[in-house]
């Protein structure tokens, strides 16, 4: 039995230190607070931290949809792109999500997910997610 395995050069150290930590923690976060079905939306603020790629990447696979929040930078349009093909179905900025352009697409996004029980209603009829994350 091997306590140790070798890990191949092309995966960077940060990420193999980290492989033991960040997806546990954001498979944990998918798990342990609601029951999440196929279409559920959920938020994550931090997205482009590596809990926040495992968010997204693990909400993909559970056909979980992600609003994505990330610090307006630049190089933005890289981020953007880097979690999109990560699995990202929205990602904004903190400024963005101000906005009502991006508030009502957001709502778009929870309404789209078409099963009834997916998305918990507010109290003035918008869809909310199901679970919001703070990945920071």
């Amino acid at each position: 039995q091997h306590v140790v395995d070798k890990v191949p050069n092309d995966i960077a150290p940060e990420f193999v230190a980290t492989i033991a930590v960040n997806p546990c923690t954001a498979y944990r976060m998918l798990r342990d607070f609601v029951t999440l079905s196929p279409g559920d939306v959920v938020i994550q603020n931090g997205a482009n931290s590596a809990v926040g790629h495992a968010v997204i990447q693990i909400a993909k696979s559970m056909d979980v949809r992600t609003i994505n929040i990330v610090r307006d930078r630049p190089g933005l349009d890289e981020v953007v792109a880097h979690l999109k093909d990560l699995g990202a179905d929205m990602v904004v900025t903190e400024e963005q999500i101000k906005t009502p352009k991006v508030r009502a697409a957001m709502e778009e996004l929870g309404a789209a997910s078409g099963t009834g029980k997916s998305n918990s209603n507010g109290d003035d009829g918008k869809i909310l997610p199901r679970l919001g994350l703070n990945c920071v």
